[in-house]
């Protein structure tokens, strides 16, 4: 598979000590989300995708209180 610009940045992002969200922006088909799922599975046990282009509800999830444990939870019910 490609080595594309975005994996340096990626590991970067996962080395940082202090753990902050991560948002990936871009053009449109110039491979962010194969890049993401690369990742994921490279230097993870597991993770989950969330797609709010396919699945509105998730949305809510971010609703009201937007501390880690609240968002988890709230993804975690749906």
């Amino acid at each position: 598979m490609l080595r594309r610009k975005i994996t340096k940045l990626l590991d970067a992002w996962k080395n940082n000590a202090p753990k902050v969200a991560l948002l990936v922006r871009g053009a449109r088909q110039v491979g962010k989300t194969t890049s993401i799922r690369e990742f994921g599975r490279a230097n993870y046990e597991s993770f989950i995708e969330i797609n709010f282009e396919q699945s509105p509800i998730a949305r809510a999830a971010f609703d009201g209180n937007l501390d880690a444990r609240t968002i988890i939870l709230n993804l975690s019910a749906m």
